[in-house]
């Protein structure tokens, strides 16, 4: 007599259907709209200092025996090493040296990731998006795709798209001669927060981190 026998799966198989989890949820959620305002305690913060961390500051994920911090030692001096560019075993790149102009480029990049968008307001029909940071500055941007360019004196140019990709945001800044941040925005907590996803690429290093928005009217 045969018995059957329940197929079982493999530890990676399990751990692959964890993750998609998450990911079918998110995708179950409409498209965000309306007014939202920064949750500042529940969002992570860039330190006025990489490699000062403190309470609720931003966390990055660094490689084995990296300690805490963006740009790594050195790196506010001209001429610095990028971190990770050595050549050698494991490495495979050269070593790129910033000069005084790269520096300013990566600290106009920073400086934009620390002013976030205080306040946003996002259309009915998601084609528009407002802006409001810290100085009460505002911006209107359309979701078509369309780049929106700032000159910057004696700094370098901003370019900003933003569109839709499925039901999340995609705001991209870019610096010219320096660091790109895109940041994905989309329901969470069953639609009652606006959840902001930051990458900020160019640097010496990558960071990534999160923002939290609740309905301005909490």
């Amino acid at each position: 007599m045969f018995l059957l026998q329940q197929p079982r799966l493999s530890p990676l198989w399990i751990s692959a259907l964890l993750l998609l989890a998450p990911l079918t949820l998110v995708a179950q959620q409409p498209r965000p709209t309306g007014e939202w305002q920064l949750n500042e305690a529940r969002s992570d913060s860039v330190p006025a200092r990489f490699g000062q961390h403190g309470p609720g500051e931003m966390r990055r994920a660094g490689r084995p025996g990296e300690g805490p911090g963006g740009l790594g030692p050195g790196a506010g001096e001209p001429g610095a090493e990028a971190p990770g560019m050595r050549e050698g075993p494991g490495y495979g790149r050269r070593i790129r040296r910033l000069d005084e102009k790269g520096l300013t480029r990566i600290h106009q990049t920073l400086e934009l990731v620390r002013d976030p968008p205080l306040r946003l307001w996002i259309g009915a029909d998601g084609g528009t998006i407002n802006l409001r940071n810290r100085s009460g500055d505002e911006m209107t941007l359309y979701t078509d795709g369309s780049r929106f360019r700032e000159v910057v004196e004696e700094g370098g140019d901003v370019e900003t798209r933003a569109y839709w990709k499925g039901e999340s945001l995609i705001i991209e800044r870019k610096v010219d001669g320096g660091g790109k941040i895109t940041e994905t925005y989309g329901l969470g907590l069953d639609g009652t927060r606006l959840l902001s996803f930051v990458e900020v690429s160019g640097l010496t290093q990558p960071l990534a981190f999160t923002r939290q928005y609740q309905t301005a009217a909490e």
